[in-house]
């Protein structure tokens, strides 16, 4: 092949792989919480329910705004 023909074969494979790897998937906005199906987090008695909750809130909410769901924080009645 003569030094032409290589150069047009090289930007034609340059300009597919350009095109082949551009975004086509559109992601959900970050700022927008999904309502349904909240994510619950349990957890287990360790402290007094009020320290845990002052204590796990932030998580929570820090959660909901990077996964876009709706996290929800129980604490469970008992270990078992």
């Amino acid at each position: 092949m003569s030094r032409p023909g290589k150069v047009i074969c090289c930007c034609l494979l340059a300009l597919g792989i350009l095109f082949g790897c551009t975004e086509t998937e559109k992601t959900a906005p970050r700022n927008v919480i999904i309502e349904e199906n909240p994510l619950l987090i349990g957890l287990i008695p360790e402290q007094s329910i009020f320290k845990q909750l002052e204590r796990y809130e932030p998580l929570a909410d820090y959660l909901s705004e990077k996964t876009g769901r709706r996290i929800k924080i129980k604490i469970l009645p008992r270990y078992g």
